[in-house]
């Protein structure tokens, strides 16, 4: 091998020329002697067959499976009845406030007491036409000056009655206003209207 520069005799594997000390480039035949040993094609079949064929399935399914459906959270109690305070209150004084308001559909607090509320509504209607008629029933029977006494004393325990729903009306409020989940007395125990 001749060096390029100088044209001086440089031994096999050597570096640089010893004349000039210019760098020897490796002739275009030791290129395939070292190519055997730079390529070794052999050993990239051994890693394709490192991995088998079941371990590509798991992924394809992998990406077929739809993404977990997220989980909704657990009911807060506390919160709802927190959140719903005011729409609970209102559900006694006018029921169907909450109704109007669509709030009853996403708080089972305030679907609760609006329930609570309009059976309030209802016995108070009720009670008032059975008071009414009794009253009706009575003056026609006692309408004479003996009996006008004993209709006014029966006139007067009727009126009281009206003081039932009062009474009931107070006690939802509180139970709206506390958070709790308590029906009302009497009339709230089991019936539901409101589903």
């Amino acid at each position: 091998m001749k060096c390029t520069k100088c044209g001086a005799e440089i031994p096999n594997g050597a570096g640089f020329c010893a004349q000039c000390g210019q760098a020897v480039k490796a002739p275009a035949a030791a290129k395939p002697a070292a190519a055997p040993a730079a390529a070794p094609k052999p050993a990239a079949k051994p890693a394709a067959q490192q991995q088998p064929q079941p371990q590509a399935e798991p992924k394809a399914k992998k990406a077929a499976a739809p993404p977990p459906e997220p989980e909704e959270p657990a009911y807060d109690a506390e919160q709802d009845a927190k959140d719903g305070k005011l729409m609970a209150i209102l559900a006694y004084i006018l029921f169907f406030i909450p109704m109007i308001a669509g709030a009853h559909k996403t708080s089972p607090f305030v679907k609760f007491h609006t329930n609570q509320g309009l059976l309030l509504f209802i016995a108070s209607v009720a009670l008032g036409v059975a008071i009414s008629i009794i009253q009706a029933i009575l003056r026609v029977l006692l309408f004479n000056i003996f009996a006008w006494g004993l209709y006014g004393v029966l006139s007067t325990i009727l009126s009281i009655l009206w003081l039932a729903p009062t009474a009931l009306l107070i006690i939802g409020i509180i139970n709206a206003a506390g958070g709790s989940f308590k029906p009302l007395p009497v009339i709230g125990d089991k019936i539901t209207i409101i589903k």
